[in-house]
């Protein structure tokens, strides 16, 4: 999976500290069986819905290994007064990580990666030409770690505008 070893070291932390827990590990598709005895759920990128918040009587955290925690029902965790949180993606490399693999994505996306590909296994050279990243017009939705750490990536590619979109946290 995305975590391969995220089971394997939250056990070995939690048998080190002496910690009376099970950790369970299970597939996406009995999240719904197994949540309905946890204490703590780490989603790995797995969606909590609001019935199986409902349907776990004695769950308090949800505690995502990373940043995004869009795949879980924030507001039924928060009428059932259970915890949800997240590790920050700043300087923990997630942030950076991720960064990376946008301007990768962009760059793939502009020079058309597919196409040119397919025109070295062709035999011919300087097909297509794609188009560059310098003098483009960028725009990065949030400025949370990972907003900061792609527009810190882009300034070396003088692009000609970046434009950031920020939501208002003060409405959710």
């Amino acid at each position: 999976g995305h975590f391969a070893s995220a089971y394997r070291l939250t056990k070995i932390l939690l048998e080190r500290e002496s910690i009376p827990f099970d950790v369970v590990e299970c597939s996406r598709d009995c999240v719904g069986t197994e949540i309905c005895n946890a204490t703590v759920v780490v989603p790995l990128m797995t969606r909590i819905t609001g019935q199986m918040i409902n349907d776990a009587p004695k769950l308090k955290m949800i505690m995502q290994f990373g940043v995004g925690l869009e795949g879980v029902d924030i507001e039924s965790a928060i009428k059932r007064n259970v915890a949800v949180c997240n590790i920050p993606s700043e300087n923990t490399g997630n942030a950076e990580s991720c960064a990376e693999m946008c301007i990768f994505l962009y760059l793939s996306l502009l020079r058309d990666t597919t196409a040119m590909s397919r025109s070295i296994s062709d035999g011919r050279l300087g097909f297509p030409t794609g188009k560059t990243v310098f003098k483009s017009k960028v725009l990065i939705f949030g400025f949370g770690g990972m907003g900061k750490n792609l527009l810190k990536r882009l300034l070396p590619f003088d692009v000609s505008e970046i434009t950031i979109v920020v939501r208002d946290i003060s409405k959710t």
